[in-house]
């Protein structure tokens, strides 16, 4: 097997600098929202752009309550592997792979789903707010750079 793909600070900060641009996304989507309601919408627009105000407001002061994100590692086989069932908007069928780490799931691609078994490695990221599983990277392609977070399972 050729070399590992080592998991940095930097690694961190750009899984970190993607959700962000998700959640700005969902503030402007918000801050629209509310200046339609208000142009819009006579007499309730002021109701509905107040509503708008205050769910912003508390998500901004939830992202700075949790200031930056930490997170940490830990070394877990997967513990059960199954495929869901998806609808689309259609009401059309589709599969959904994925891998549990303990009681904790993620979905994954069909190919990762089918070059895998149960008791395969991997490192799984949490977050350290709420401890939700954030990645899972391969121990057979991936390395965990000296000074990261790594915690034993438990």
């Amino acid at each position: 097997m050729g070399q590992k793909t080592v998991i940095t600070q930097e690694t961190i900060q750009k899984i970190e600098k993607g959700q962000n641009i998700g959640f700005y996304f969902a503030v402007c989507t918000l801050l629209f929202g509310a200046i339609e309601f208000l142009v819009l919408v006579p007499g309730w627009g002021f109701i509905f752009t107040a509503i708008f105000a205050v769910i912003i407001a508390l998500m901004l002061k939830n992202k700075k309550k949790r200031g930056k994100r930490h997170v940490y590692f830990i070394e877990r086989p997967i513990t059960q592997k199954f495929v869901e069932t998806g609808y689309n908007d259609d009401n059309e069928t589709y599969p959904i792979y994925v891998f549990m780490f303990g009681n904790q799931r993620t979905n994954v691609f069909e190919t990762e789903y089918n070059s895998k078994n149960v008791g395969d490695m991997y490192y799984v990221m949490y977050d350290a707010y709420d401890n939700r599983i954030m990645e899972t990277y391969d121990t057979d392609k991936y390395a965990l750079a000296a000074g990261l977070d790594v915690r034993a399972l438990q």
